[in-house]
């Protein structure tokens, strides 16, 4: 008898697990001066923020996140 075959449902149903979420890049004066939104891992291009200490803050299905981040280039 022979063996099953491998549908790749497994790859569909990893995705499905991947929550959504929004990053914001916030300078000290509250303007936003980045922005992403998707699942899985992204990046935040930051080429044209100028040097400074940012506010990035991940919010979630599950909650959220903040941090104080310093930009260098």
């Amino acid at each position: 008898m022979a063996e099953p075959v491998a549908t790749g449902k497994s790859s569909t149903a990893a995705q499905q697990k991947q929550t959504s979420y929004r990053v914001r890049l916030v300078d000290s004066t509250g303007n936003e001066v980045a922005y992403a939104e998707g699942q899985g891992a992204t990046s935040l291009d930051t080429s044209l923020v100028p040097n400074g200490m940012y506010y990035l803050t991940a919010t979630g299905e599950r909650g959220s996140f903040s941090e104080t981040i310093v930009i260098e280039h």
